[in-house]
């Protein structure tokens, strides 16, 4: 340092800079110290910068990467299909950064090449791009019933009963969740594990306000990492065995009304201590969620800094950890949810749609789950078919009588059937004991029920809710299966009545566990039916439609119902992008700031 008068100092560094990356940064951090300091650079590269190769290995790529003709910007590049995402990400970075070479080296592994700072660089995008997508567990009932209008109608109206106050209740014990693993103290003036995650969540960039409304995400991450969470589930476990006992008492009052067509059951009294799952995740390890958390928060930190060659490993290390402890809770959590609310309402549902008052029509009671990543399309399809009797035989007619006539001795006459059957030897009356008791051959009716789905999620930033594009079909075929128009010995039988197709696609913004209606059919046919008419009598010409009785139509009702629950099982890497304030490492921030500053 040499003064030069006027306050104003020469300060000189010395050193050995042997790429020019790292003479920029430096001639950037001498720029952000203030506004009153005037850089002369004469800082020259001692020794040519090196280009290093490191491989990658790719993991969850949206396709898999392959060599394609054509796409080759030249020697060593990598020839992958630009379409795919990682194929687009090589074209980009290349693009933007000159001498840089990326290959393929085999199935979904790339080669790295260029100065170290590209290196680092290109391994900090790809921890970004390749990482695993959140996924939803899509849970879809679907419920269908026909038959007589009043029945349907009293049964349809008791099922949407059940299904709000399912609802109801479900929000009801979320809310209580969130509750009890709320902090309660202040940011910056929390202690033990709550100030160590404070701390270090600032440190990482993170912006997390645990005293705020949490989304369900949160709140098990709280629930995990809290000092405080066997407290929490015991208080859990206490409050929602008061809400189940008054869960009981108001089912109760439910039964004491009177109803035609609807049977319900005694609730069940509740013998199981709720979420079990939930109080043997915290009882197994209580401080290695919050220790695996606490990592991951030191891991992002580490990745802040642009210079860190490590880094971008160690943050995929550490959030993979973190996935694991999200996926345990979230599958305790939607396992215990199961048990208290869902199963439970699919056997309520089961029992109301039993078919009563003489109803004809097909009733379906059916569920379906598929798991889908964000962003990608699954499709589920499933049939089954079973068979029912549907015999109606007819009666006997002209057919015995011919037999009976054939088996008769010579002597007998045809007015004489009682003589001519007592003159009948012993085989003959067995042959005509035979056809007297001979059954006819059944005949039977196909019901196919029969499921499509095809979904595509995109999980929202906060990992709490999800857009769902869903295009989904329930059904039941009906269908004789051996109608034969030639068959004399059977009446013929029309299949029963069903909603043969209920086909639906929809585009609908949904949160973790919210038990909503997707789609809801209702429709009544009216049929005409034949008369009653007496035997014999109603086939006289002229007088025969004085004995001919009209009846009125048929009324039938079909109902259906669509239904759907979702789980949203988040990942660490959307979670910090969600909630990270800046990424960038103070440093780089002050030499952007600088450089953007008046010269």
């Amino acid at each position: 340092m040499t003064a030069l008068g006027s306050n104003k100092f020469s300060v000189k560094l010395i050193g050995e800079v042997k790429d020019g990356g790292l003479a920029k940064r430096l001639e950037d951090s001498v720029e952000a110290l203030g506004d009153n300091l005037r850089v002369l650079s004469l800082i020259e590269v001692t020794k040519p910068a090196g280009k290093e190769t490191q491989i990658w290995f790719l993991t969850y790529p949206r396709q898999a990467l392959s060599k394609t003709e054509g796409t080759s910007t030249g020697t060593g590049d990598a020839k992958t299909d630009p379409k795919t995402a990682i194929g687009m990400w090589i074209e980009a970075f290349k693009h933007t950064h000159p001498g840089s070479e990326i290959d393929l080296a085999g199935n979904n592994r790339l080669l790295l090449s260029g100065t170290h700072e590209q290196v680092v660089e290109m391994k900090r995008q790809l921890t970004l791009i390749d990482t695993p997508y959140p996924q939803v567990q899509l849970s879809l009932w679907a419920v269908q019933v026909s038959g007589s209008d009043r029945c349907i109608a009293e049964r349809t109206a008791w099922i949407q009963e059940r299904i709000r106050t399912t609802r109801d209740r479900m929000n009801q014990v979320k809310a209580l969740f969130k509750d009890k693993v709320r902090w309660d103290c202040e940011p910056g003036k929390c202690s033990g594990r709550r100030h160590d995650i404070d701390i270090q969540a600032k440190k990482a960039g993170l912006r997390l306000d645990a005293r705020s409304s949490l989304s369900l995400n949160e709140a098990l991450i709280l629930f995990l990492v809290g000092e405080r969470s066997q407290d929490a589930v015991a208080a859990l476990q206490k409050e929602t065995r008061n809400f189940q006992n008054g869960w009981a008492l108001a089912d109760a009052e439910e039964l004491k009304e009177a109803r035609d067509c609807v049977t319900l059951s005694a609730p069940a009294v509740p013998t199981s201590t709720p979420f079990p799952r939930l109080a043997a995740l915290v009882a197994q390890s209580p401080v290695a969620h919050y220790q695996d958390f606490q990592d991951f928060l030191a891991a992002l930190d580490k990745f802040r800094d642009p210079s860190d060659s490590n880094a971008p490993g160690n943050l995929s290390r550490k959030g993979a950890a973190v996935d694991r402890e999200l996926k345990d809770a979230m599958d305790a959590f939607s396992e215990d949810m199961n048990e208290l609310l869902f199963t439970p309402l699919m056997a309520e549902l089961r029992n109301l749609a039993v078919p009563r008052c003489g109803d004809d029509g097909v009733t379906l009671v059916g569920q379906s789950r598929i798991v889908v990543t964000s962003t990608q399309r699954s499709f589920l399809e499933a049939q089954m078919s079973s068979s029912v009797e549907t015999t109606r035989p007819r009666p006997f007619g002209q057919a015995l009588l011919d037999k009976a006539k054939g088996l008769a001795t010579p002597a007998a006459t045809p007015s004489a059937i009682d003589t001519a059957i007592g003159a009948l030897s012993n085989s003959q009356t067995f042959v005509l004991a035979a056809a007297l008791l001979e059954e006819p051959q059944p005949t039977f009716t196909e019901l196919a029920p029969g499921i499509s789905i095809s979904v595509r999620p995109t999980v929202l930033p906060d990992g709490g809710a999800a857009r769902l594009l869903i295009d989904a079909r329930f059904g039941v075929g009906t269908s004789a299966l051996n109608a034969d128009p030639a068959r004399t010995d059977v009446w013929a039988q029309a299949p029963p009545s069903a909603i043969a197709s209920h086909h639906m696609t929809t585009d609908a913004a949904i949160e973790a566990f919210d038990l909503f209606n997707l789609s809801s059919f209702s429709i009544q046919t009216m049929a005409p039916r034949r008369p009653i008419y007496v035997p014999i009598l109603a086939r006289i010409p002229i007088i025969g439609p004085m004995f001919q009785f009209p009846r009125s139509p048929k009324v039938t009702r079909h109902e259906s119902l669509i239904l759907a629950n979702t789980v949203i099982l988040p990942r660490s890497v959307e979670l910090q992008r969600f909630y990270s304030e800046d990424t960038v490492s103070p440093l780089a921030a002050q030499a952007r700031e600088a450089s953007d500053a008046p010269k």
